[in-house]
C-alpha cells in the first residue's frame, strides 16, 4: 500500500495485505487473537472498517507489524502525496500572499552568508579559504550560494521538508556514500520518495522520480531537514497544511469576487408572478433575464412581462464581510509562516508602518533566524559524511548572521551613535567624522573641545563644552583598593561555583542515564524503538526542563546568593564604616529578587545542555544507533562539559563558574547601593576595569569616562548596562568581563 505523508492510503493503491507467516503467527499467537490482527491492518489499509481498539503494546507490535507488511510487499510507507504536493505549489502560485510570505523568508535568508568554521578553544573560527566554502559558494554548476539558499529554503516551507543530494562523483551509482562530496543540489519533493528501513535514522533509501524513471539514492548522500511535524515519522509539516481550510475560503471569495464582476454585479434574483407561469413562460423570462445580466454585459434594460417582478435572493458581498475575512485569511497566512505585514508591504493600517523597524527585528530573530539554525544543522550533518570535514575536527556550517542587512545600522543611526559618543567623551570629533565619513580637522584630536569650527554644524553636533558635574571623585588610591577587594572576592567564589557545577553535571549526567537506563529496559520487554530518539517526547522524558532548572537552582542558588551577600555587605562596610547602613540578609527584598533574576537566566545553562543532547539523539536516529552508543556519547557530552578535552583549554564549568561568580558579586555589590540610596544617601557610580591588554576597549573608554564624570547610581552606562555583569546585559558585554564597580558618596552622612 503506498501513504500519503500523512500517513493515509492514497486513492487507488492496492490495499492487499500479505499473510502473516506461520512462525510469527506461532510466536505471538500469546499475545492476541493473529486472525483479528490481520483484519484490523488489513481494514486499516482500505480505509472500509472500524479499528479496533487494543492495549499498547498490541498497538506497537500491530504498527510494526504494517511497517513489516509493507517492506515484504515492496510497498512505500514513506511515499507522498504528490497531489497534495501539487497544490501546495499551485497556491504558491496563485495566492498572493502565500508567494509573499515565502519569498519574504527564503529571499532574505538566502542573502546571509552560509559559513564554514572549525570549533575551536576559543570559539568558532571562520574558515574562508577551506574547500568547504569553496563548496558553499558554488554548490551546484549551474546554482550559486543564494539560489541554492533559496530554492531549499521554499521546499522546506511549501512541501515541509527539503532534500539536497550530496553528489560524490560515483556517477550514477547514487547508493555509494564514500568519498568526497562534489556538489550539492536541492530536490524537488513532490518527485521524492522514503523507503523506510533499519539504520539511518529508520531510512533504508531514498528515491527520486523523474519521467517515470528512479533513481535509489542512500541516506548519508542525502542533507534532509523537515519541520516538526507530530504525527508523521518521515515528512515534515508546511504552513500550508495548517490554513488549508483558510485557503480554501480565500479562493472561495475570489471565485465569488470574480463572478460579480463578470455579471456587473448582478446578485442572484428570482422572478416572481401573480399567478402561475407554464414551463415555456418561466423558462422564457429565465433566459431572457440570463441574457441580459448573466453573460457578462454591464448595464442594459430588461422589459419583464406584466406581473413579473425581480427580487434579490441571497446575501450581498457585503453583509458577507468578505472584506473583513479577506483580512482574517491574510492574517491567518501570515502568521503560519511567521511574517509580520511590514514584510510583505501590507501597508494599510497606519500601525504599520509606526512598528516597522519593530516588526523587522521580530521577523529576523522569529522566523528567519531560526529557520537558517535549522537549514545550517542540516547541512552540517551532511558534511560530517565527507571525510575531509569529520565531526571530530570541528566542522561546521553557519549563517553569518552578523553579517545581514538587518544587523547594519542606518546613516541616521550611525550619526546618533557619533553624537552620543562625542557628547560623552568617548570619541573625539575627529573620530566622530571618520565614523561618517568626513575628513579630519587639525584641531578636532581633543575630547570636548569648546566653540566651533569643527565642520560638525551640518550634522547638528553640539561642540561646546558641556557644564561639569561637581562632584568628589574617588582616588586612585580608593580605586586600586576596590579593585584588589573585587579580585579577592572573585578568586574566594570563583572556586565555589567551579566545584557546584562539576557536582551539578556529574549528578546531572547520572539522572540522564537512569532514565535512559529506564527506557531500554522498558524497550527490552516490549520492542526497542529507534525512531524514539527522533521524538520530543523521548527528549522531555530523558531531559526534562522544569526538573532540572529546578536541581540547578537547588545546587548553586545558595552559593550564587552566598557570594552576592558576601559583595553586597563588604561594599556598605567600604562606604559606611560607621554602621548607619544595616547589613543585607537573605530575607532581603532585594535580595530574593536577584536570586529569582538569576534563576530565570541560568535556565539557559540547562536548554543549552538539552541541546546537545538533542543533538546526540537526532545522530542516534540518522545512523540507527542503539542505547548504548547514545549513553556513550552522552556520557561524554558531560565529561567535556565537567573536564574538557585535550584540546580545550577552558572546560564548560569553568566558563560558567567565572562568569557567575562575576554577577554575584557585581549585582551583590550594586543591590547594596540601591538599598543604601533607598535609605537617603545619594550614590553615584564609575566602572572599574582591570586596565590591562585584555581589557575590551569600550570597557577601558567606560572606566576613563566616569572616571571624570560619575554617572547617578540609577543611570545606565552608555553600553547599556546598570553595573558590570548586569544579569540583564547581552553576552558580548559581559562573557569573560572582569570589570567591577565603583560607588561614589558625595557628601559622606554624619
Amino acid at each position: 500500500m503506498i501513504l500519503d505523508q500523512h500517513g493515509h492510503p492514497l486513492n487507488g493503491a492496492t490495499t492487499k495485505v500479505p499473510g502473516i507467516d506461520p512462525g510469527t503467527r506461532r510466536a505471538m499467537g500469546a499475545l492476541f487473537d493473529i486472525d483479528e490482527m490481520e483484519e484490523s491492518i488489513e481494514g486499516v489499509a482500505n480505509d472500509a472498517m472500524p479499528r479496533v481498539a487494543f492495549s499498547r503494546d498490541r498497538k506497537d507490535y500491530i504498527s510494526d507489524k504494517v511497517s513489516m507488511t509493507f517492506a515484504a510487499s515492496g510497498q512505500q510507507a514513506g511515499t507522498a502525496d504528490t497531489a497534495t504536493l501539487h497544490d501546495q505549489q499551485l497556491k504558491y502560485e496563485q495566492s498572493l500572499f502565500v508567494y509573499a510570505c515565502v519569498y519574504a523568508i527564503a529571499s532574505n535568508l538566502a542573502h546571509v552568508p552560509l559559513t564554514a568554521y572549525v570549533n575551536t578553544p576559543d570559539g568558532p573560527e571562520d574558515q574562508p579559504e577551506s574547500p568547504l566554502q569553496e563548496l558553499l559558494d558554488r554548490p551546484h554548476e549551474v546554482m550559486n550560494q543564494e539560489e541554492f539558499i533559496e530554492q531549499k529554503t521554499m521546499f522546506l516551507l511549501l512541501a515541509g521538508s527539503s532534500f539536497t543530494y550530496l553528489e560524490r562523483g560515483h556517477g550514477e551509482d547514487t547508493m555509494d556514500p564514500r568519498g568526497e562530496i562534489l556538489e550539492m543540489k536541492p530536490l524537488r519533493p513532490s518527485r521524492m520518495d522514503i523507503m523506510p528501513g533499519e539504520g539511518h535514522g529508520g531510512v533504508e533509501r531514498f528515491e527520486h522520480t523523474v519521467s517515470g524513471r528512479v533513481s535509489k539514492i542512500h541516506p548519508l548522500n542525502m542533507a534532509w531537514t523537515r519541520r516538526s511535524n507530530p504525527n508523521n515519522d518521515y515528512w515534515g509539516l508546511s504552513p500550508l497544511t495548517l490554513i488549508e481550510r483558510t485557503m480554501q475560503i480565500d479562493e472561495g471569495v475570489e471565485i465569488y469576487n470574480h463572478t460579480a464582476l463578470d455579471t456587473g454585479g448582478v446578485p442572484d434574483v428570482i422572478l416572481e408572478a401573480p399567478h402561475a407561469m407554464g414551463r415555456g413562460k418561466a423558462g422564457r423570462a429565465r433566459r431572457q433575464w440570463n441574457q441580459h445580466y448573466r453573460t457578462g454585459r454591464s448595464g442594459g434594460a430588461i422589459v419583464l412581462d406584466e406581473g413579473l417582478s425581480a427580487r434579490a435572493f441571497g446575501v450581498s458581498p457585503k453583509d458577507m464581510q468578505f472584506h473583513q475575512m479577506s483580512e482574517i485569511t491574510m492574517h491567518r497566512i501570515l502568521a503560519a509562516f511567521g511574517v509580520p505585514p511590514i514584510m510583505v508591504m501590507d501597508l494599510r493600517d497606519a500601525s504599520v508602518l509606526a512598528n516597522a523597524k519593530e516588526q523587522r527585528e521580530l521577523f529576523w530573530e522569529n522566523t528567519v533566524m531560526p529557520l537558517g539554525r535549522k537549514e545550517a544543522s542540516s547541512i552540517t550533518r551532511a558534511i560530517h559524511t565527507d571525510p575531509r570535514f569529520p565531526r571530530e575536527g570541528g566542522w561546521g556550517v553557519r549563517f553569518a548572521f552578523e553579517k545581514a542587512d538587518f544587523q547594519r545600522k542606518d546613516d541616521a543611526q550611525i550619526a546618533q551613535a557619533a553624537r552620543d559618543n562625542y557628547s560623552a567623551g568617548l570619541i573625539t570629533l575627529n573620530e566622530a567624522r571618520q565614523d561618517l565619513g568626513k575628513e579630519p580637522r587639525e584641531d578636532g584630536d581633543e575630547l570636548k573641545q569648546s566653540g566651533g569650527g569643527f565642520g560638525f554644524e551640518s550634522l547638528s553636533f553640539a561642540d561646546a563644552e558641556p557644564k561639569a558635574r561637581v562632584l568628589p571623585h574617588a582616588s586612585e588610591e580608593f580605586k586600586a583598593l576596590a579593585r584588589t577587594s573585587h579580585r579577592r572576592l572573585v578568586a574566594a567564589w570563583e572556586g565555589s561555583f567551579l566545584e557546584g557545577y562539576k557536582s551539578f553535571f556529574g549528578e546531572q549526567m547520572n539522572r540522564v542515564i537512569s532514565r535512559l537506563n529506564a527506557h531500554t529496559n522498558k524497550s527490552s520487554k516490549s520492542r526497542h524503538r529507534t525512531d524514539d530518539f527522533a521524538d520530543e517526547d523521548f527528549l522531555a522524558a530523558l531531559f526534562p526542563g522544569v526538573e532540572e532548572n529546578q536541581e540547578l537552582s537547588e545546587k548553586i542558588g545558595n552559593i550564587f546568593l552566598g557570594a552576592a551577600l558576601d559583595a553586597g555587605n563588604q561594599k556598605i562596610e567600604q562606604l559606611f564604616p560607621s554602621g548607619i547602613i544595616e547589613a543585607l540578609s537573605e530575607e532581603n527584598d532585594r535580595m530574593k529578587s536577584l536570586l529569582l533574576t538569576w534563576e530565570k537566566k541560568s535556565e539557559l545553562i540547562n536548554r543549552e545542555t538539552q541541546q546537545g543532547i538533542r543533538d546526540i539523539l537526532v545522530e542516534a536516529f540518522q545512523l540507527g544507533s542503539t542505547d548504548d552508543t547514545v549513553a556513550r556519547n552522552i556520557k561524554n557530552l558531560f565529561k567535556r562539559y565537567r573536564i574538557g578535552t585535550e584540546k580545550s583549554r577552558t572546560t564548560r564549568a569553568e566558563a560558567i563558574a567565572r562568569t557567575e561568580s562575576q554577577m554575584a558579586l557585581n549585582s551583590g555589590s550594586f543591590e547594596a547601593a540601591r538599598d543604601a540610596e533607598a535609605s537617603g544617601v545619594k550614590l553615584f557610580k564609575s566602572w572599574l576595569s582591570s586596565r590591562d591588554d585584555r581589557v575590551r576597549p569600550s570597557h577601558s573608554d567606560l572606566d576613563s569616562f566616569t572616571s571624570k564624570s560619575p554617572l547617578p547610581l540609577g543611570q545606565p552606562f552608555p553600553n547599556g548596562l546598570m553595573h558590570p555583569h548586569d544579569p540583564a546585559g547581552p553576552a558580548g558585554e559581559v562573557i569573560n568581563c572582569r570589570c567591577s564597580l565603583i560607588e561614589i558618596v558625595p557628601e559622606r552622612p554624619r
